[in-house]
């Protein structure tokens, strides 16, 4: 069998960020999250304009900041926890994962082994600044490393995926 696209990229510090920022911040539910807690905002501001300083537009003052706080603190908790698991296991050392895209499955090789997935698990991806995250059914990611192409390239692979069924979201 034959391979069609074969990516490298580092499991890093910088990918840790990158990846948390992506799967954390940016999922569905973290939006319609951000859109309540403006909507909330806004009816604090439209509450103060109306009545004054009320009970609940001081709650909703100090809610606002205080839920926009903590995430921002599991976030970067997330982050540190995987940085200090991957120094744990690796030594502190980056791990290189390859990845090797076949016709009807990929293939992800590192110094811990190799795992092989049917590509009919991939149900989407999508682009991040250095990125393009697969993500299958269950919820598991492969990454794509932007400049990591040892064979074809990225517009080649999203055309592949496309052909394949898979929804591609986000610009290259």
């Amino acid at each position: 069998m034959d391979i069609l696209f074969e990516n490298t990229h580092l499991f890093d510090e910088a990918f840790i960020k990158e990846f948390t920022r992506n799967s954390y911040l940016k999922r569905p539910m973290m939006i319609i999250y951000y859109i309540l807690l403006a909507l909330a905002l806004a009816m604090g501001v439209a509450l103060y304009a109306l009545q004054g300083l009320t009970n609940l537009t001081l709650f909703i003052y100090l809610y606002v900041p205080l839920s926009l706080l903590l995430t921002y603190i599991r976030y970067r908790r997330a982050i540190s926890v995987t940085i200090s698991r991957m120094k744990e296991v690796n030594g502190g050392t980056p791990e290189e994962s390859r990845t090797q895209v076949f016709e009807d499955k990929l293939k992800i090789l590192s110094p811990r082994g190799e795992t092989e997935f049917s590509l009919d698990v991939f149900k989407s991806a999508s682009f991040s600044k250095n990125y393009l995250f697969l993500r299958s059914k269950a919820r598991q990611v492969v990454a794509f490393s932007k400049t990591g192409f040892t064979q074809g390239d990225m517009e080649g692979l999203v055309q592949f995926l496309e052909s394949k069924g898979i929804s591609v979201r986000g610009d290259m």
